[in-house]
């Protein structure tokens, strides 16, 4: 169910889909979560393309999450299927606040 061929070439969607785990290896984020205790987080390759098209859309972190369940281009991106919700906003919140 991932659509690649939905987003048109040398678009940012295709780009990040392409790249994402050059661009965004686990192993570089790896610092942030030492103990390894606890929920596991989202992945960074799911995060940080999603943080790269908030950016570029100047969305919220709600309207960027909202924008990750509904638009082909960011699923495409971040590699999810249609059907694939994404992630919660407030269980992110409060995971992050945590630390």
């Amino acid at each position: 169910m991932w659509c690649r061929s939905l987003v048109e070439e040398g678009s940012i969607y295709a780009f990040l889909t392409e790249h994402r785990t050059e661009l965004f290896p686990d192993e570089a984020f790896a610092d942030l979560f030492p103990s390894g205790h606890g929920r596991p987080s989202t992945p960074s390759t799911l995060i940080c393309p999603v943080m790269v098209l908030q950016a570029l859309e100047g969305l919220s972190e709600r309207d960027a999450l909202r924008q990750l369940r509904t638009r082909i281009g960011w699923k495409v991106a971040c590699r999810l299927a249609l059907d694939d919700p994404g992630f919660d906003f407030t269980k992110q919140r409060a995971s992050s606040s945590a630390r």
